[in-house]
């Protein structure tokens, strides 16, 4: 009997041994977005503790004649390149195999905002010309950057006056947790507005008007009021 191969959305992220893009171990999962459960993992290793321990060995010795006969079946090398891309290069090898080991297809791929790792895997046409692979950007990640984007220019800018005479930091400018506000604003925004890009932008940009107003003085024109934003169930409103 033939079964049927089924079409889902998927997130995957890696991770690695060490911090940083020196490590010469990753690890990466793919999970169903609709179950929550773990469909596939691999692991990339760029080395083998028995290459490096046999390759001190007299190479004409019988012992290491077996040993390199055996070996490939149980070598743990399996990659080739930086550290950075043995998350791309498991995603691709995961969403290759999805059909024949699990009967499903990967048609909708969720990330973590790395391009590298949807081009690879959008290049190697995992179901052919006819089902090409679906990025989708996870909200999450989405309004992080801008949070990370946030403290990153108060900190380029820290010590400095701006041309209103004051610093960028301090009482009522942007402190840590009005960074943390904004970020959390604009992801309400995005998700408030799925599927409507207009309001969506919209609702984005009164954000940012919104916390640049006063009492006596408004960063916005009438024709960009503060839209009221709908919200997930108990989510802080941004307009607070």
């Amino acid at each position: 009997m033939t079964v049927p191969v089924t079409s889902v959305p998927i997130s995957c992220d890696g991770s690695w041994m060490t911090r940083g893009h020196s490590s010469t171990v990753g690890a990466t999962t793919i999970i169903g977005l609709e179950t929550g459960k773990v469909l596939d993992t691999e692991v990339k290793s760029k080395k083998c503790k028995s290459c490096q321990c046999w390759a001190t060995r007299d190479k004409n010795s019988e012992r290491y004649q077996q040993w390199e006969a055996d070996h490939p079946m149980e070598c743990t090398k399996n990659h080739e390149g930086s550290s950075g891309s043995t998350e791309s290069a498991s995603d691709r090898d995961m969403f290759l195999r999805s059909v024949q080991h699990h009967d499903l297809r990967y048609t909708k791929f969720i990330g973590d905002g790395d391009t590298n790792s949807f081009k690879t895997v959008f290049d190697s046409k995992p179901y052919g010309e006819e089902k090409l692979v679906e990025k989708l950007e996870c909200v999450g990640h989405v309004q992080k950057r801008m949070g990370n984007r946030l403290r990153s220019l108060k900190k380029r800018n820290k010590g400095q006056v701006l041309s209103d005479g004051k610093p960028i930091g301090g009482q009522r400018r942007l402190t840590d947790a009005v960074c943390d506000k904004l970020q959390t604003y604009y992801g309400n925004a995005i998700r408030g507005n799925k599927g409507d890009l207009v309001e969506m932008r919209k609702a984005v940009w009164a954000v940012f008007f919104h916390k640049g107003s006063t009492d006596t003085k408004l960063a916005y024109t009438p024709l960009l009021q503060c839209p009221v934003v709908p919200l997930p169930t108990g989510t802080e409103g941004w307009q607070a």
